[in-house]
């Protein structure tokens, strides 16, 4: 609650001023902010008359975005400008912009906040998956191609904020608790199975067939199912299958009555 409540993370006026600091952003005398489709001396004015000519003042205000740099890639205008060049094709034409570049850590990077709703229509950015991985992080990648540099491609499914922070923190987390207890049915299994009886044994619910189109897992005392693919990228079928070949063949024959069947 004190976070999400900080005035520096929530006021329009104070993230402007945060992203402006003149100690951040300053290259051999010269302020690397720029200004789109407002007047920087204003620009927060220039937002909130906005909202107020499209009637609408309330809800997210606006969205910051960070561009990043991996160290000693590029100068800080080359930073700078690659930041502009990010924000114009992906807000130029529709959002007054702000973009400040902040030299204060090996890592150069812009702050890019924009305003909510369009100047053009009145409409507001939709925050959606779709548009982070489409327009937002495909033309930031696109951006650094073009010019040479080096560019992060995810693999496997993302993890939730929530578990992230949980993990980072040192707690126990929902799913993390479900891999655990998946690599030990897996580890005390010779089939899959047999793999699929020892979670069941475990008090897990299973949902997977050939009518189901993700295989998922119910925890002892969970309230949903949770995908075996959300679990990354070592707990899909496939995956699960692999391993316990792998485990089987560096491990020792199975005992007398167990299942070999392999489904």
């Amino acid at each position: 609650m004190d976070y999400v409540l900080n005035r520096e993370k929530t006021d329009l006026a104070a993230v402007l001023g945060y992203i402006g600091n003149a100690d951040k952003n300053i290259s051999e005398g010269t302020v690397l902010e720029t200004a789109l489709n407002c007047s920087l001396e204003t620009a927060c004015q220039d937002m909130m008359a906005t909202k107020e000519r499209w009637g609408k003042p309330g809800g997210v205000l606006g969205y910051h975005l960070i561009h990043s740099f991996a160290p000693g890639e590029v100068t800080p205008r080359q930073a700078h400008a690659l930041g502009m060049e990010f924000a114009r094709r992906v807000l130029g034409e529709k959002y007054e912009v702000v973009v400040s570049t902040h030299l204060d850590h090996a890592h150069l990077h812009c702050h890019i906040l924009f305003n909510s709703v369009s100047f053009v229509n009145g409409r507001k950015y939709q925050n959606t998956f779709k548009d982070y991985f489409g327009d937002i992080r495909g033309t930031s990648n696109m951006v650094s191609r073009e010019n040479g540099l080096s560019t992060i491609e995810p693999t496997g499914r993302g993890r939730q904020y929530a578990e992230w922070k949980a993990e980072n923190s040192g707690k126990p987390t929902i799913r993390g608790q479900v891999r655990q207890d998946i690599d030990f049915a897996l580890a005390h299994s010779f089939t899959f199975k047999s793999f699929w009886v020892e979670l069941t044994r475990m008090g897990y619910e299973v949902k997977r067939g050939p009518n189901v189109k993700h295989t998922s897992v119910r925890p002892p005392g969970g309230k949903r199912f949770i995908r075996l693919g959300g679990l990354g990228a070592a707990y899909t079928e496939e995956a699960l299958q692999k391993r316990l070949a792998q485990g089987r063949a560096e491990g020792s024959s199975p005992q007398r009555g167990q299942d070999n069947e392999f489904v």
